[in-house]
């Protein structure tokens, strides 16, 4: 009973922290997506591609982190799901054998 317990404690802490994960991704892909630099930002004699390339990988690192902050939910949900499942067969387990060894 104690294992199952500590079982589950660790899987909620595990689900707290892939959500933390999945919030702080989440916090740097607005940022990555916040950034405005304009061509202008760039020197004169920079190509316009180099541009061009800035907004392309930027906009790639949002993607990314924003990919990375949905996958990390995913895995905090799961774990609550596997949760909640051990906690479903302990009682299930409980209420089979509750008065089983009761005699009249």
């Amino acid at each position: 009973m104690a294992t199952l317990k500590m079982a589950i404690d660790a899987l909620n802490k595990d689900s707290q922290a892939w959500s933390t994960v999945s919030t702080g991704l989440s916090d740097c892909s607005t940022a990555a997506y916040d950034q405005d630099v304009s061509s202008g930002a760039f020197p004169i004699n920079v190509p316009v591609e180099l541009h061009s390339l800035y907004t392309s990988l930027q906009s790639k690192v949002g993607r990314l982190l924003s990919e990375g902050a949905t996958e990390s939910e995913a895995v905090a949900d799961e774990l609550i799901n596997v949760r909640n499942i051990l906690e479903g067969a302990d009682e299930a387990a409980q209420q089979s054998i509750d008065g089983l060894w009761d005699f009249e």
